[in-house]
């Protein structure tokens, strides 16, 4: 147990390595992390197991596994679990309660996104009891857009839809639901929540990069920060509009900061993170190799054994059968 909390803390810490700017590598290094980590168990079953010519030996207080902190961490997991089914039970009520869109806002978004109106009037869908759009975790995936979205203006408008849309192309709400469960069961590693904060800022920011491609990052971020202050105004009279708690949450400050960062990537940064993703690679496989199986060979005990069974003086024993023999 101690080397895969110490192999996954080592593989967690291997992704974050990765730099913010390269934000594609950095987004597939904390994906498969997070998949070589869950792996990991299997994937060192899978080496050849270690053998050691040596009798085992039964220490007392090394094999009594105190069952105070897998208790604990027990009721972490249920409790995560609790909340994530309640949370997500919720999201699917939303979805059974929303409407169809209007012909109007069919139009309105097939124009903005380029899209059939088969694959806008059955993948998004209006709710009157949100107040912030969310890609819904489905299969297909799915939007929900707030009742009030037709009063926003028509460059947020565009910018929320794309936004959306690409959190759908990109599965990040059942990648999220995975994220999550993955954190329900390292609740107890900080590491692992920064790195499910990482990968939500990297989401985020893949999704903001496709909402601006028609206009500047200032001005996207000028109308993030009108949307937060307007939401921010809603809530303090008292709105009461259901506010969906997300299965991943992101930071309005950390994706502005990304929007406006200037500099491009370089040939240097592509093969820094080239080679970023293949230290993780053999990362994972030097932890896999380290937590191999461990058998203990019986052959230097039965060789004890026989030694030990055998008479020192063979011809003395041979001296008195001949004796006994005569008699």
């Amino acid at each position: 147990m101690l080397w895969y909390i110490l192999s996954s803390s080592l593989l967690m810490t291997s992704a974050l390595l990765v730099p913010s700017r390269l934000i594609s590598f950095r987004r597939r290094a904390l994906e498969w992390s997070v998949i070589g980590i869950v792996s990991l168990p299997w994937l060192s079953h899978c080496l050849p197991e270690l053998t050691i010519q040596m009798e085992p030996t039964v220490n007392a207080v090394a094999s009594w596994t105190p069952p105070f902190f897998l208790i604990l961490w027990t009721l972490g997991v249920l409790i995560g679990l609790t909340k994530g089914v309640k949370q997500y039970q919720q999201l699917i009520h939303l979805k059974e309660q929303a409407r169809p869109l209007e012909p109007g806002e069919l139009d309105c978004i097939r124009q903005m996104l380029q899209l059939d109106e088969h694959t806008i009037s059955s993948r998004i869908l209006v709710n009157q009891r949100i107040n912030t759009p969310m890609a819904l975790p489905s299969s297909p995936g799915s939007v929900l857009l707030p009742e009030k979205w037709r009063h926003w203006s028509p460059t947020l408008q565009k910018a929320v839809l794309k936004h959306e849309w690409h959190h759908v192309q990109q599965h990040d709400a059942l990648l999220g639901c995975f994220m999550r469960v993955f954190l329900i069961l390292f609740w107890f590693n900080p590491i692992a929540w920064l790195l499910v904060s990482s990968w939500v800022a990297t989401c985020e920011h893949e999704a903001d990069l496709a909402a601006i491609s028609d206009e500047g990052p200032v001005s996207y971020a000028n109308e993030l920060l009108a949307f937060a202050r307007e939401q921010s105004l809603h809530d303090s009279a008292g709105s009461h509009d259901l506010c969906v708690p997300a299965f991943t949450r992101s930071k309005l400050a950390v994706r502005i900061e990304l929007l406006l960062a200037k500099g491009c990537c370089s040939r240097q940064d592509h093969w820094i993170g080239g080679l970023s993703i293949m230290a993780l690679i053999l990362g994972l496989l030097g932890c896999a190799w380290f937590g191999r199986p461990v058998t203990f060979s019986d052959q230097m005990h039965e060789e004890a054994v026989t030694r030990l069974s055998a008479n020192a003086f063979p011809s003395d024993a041979g001296l008195s059968e001949t004796r006994a023999w005569r008699e």
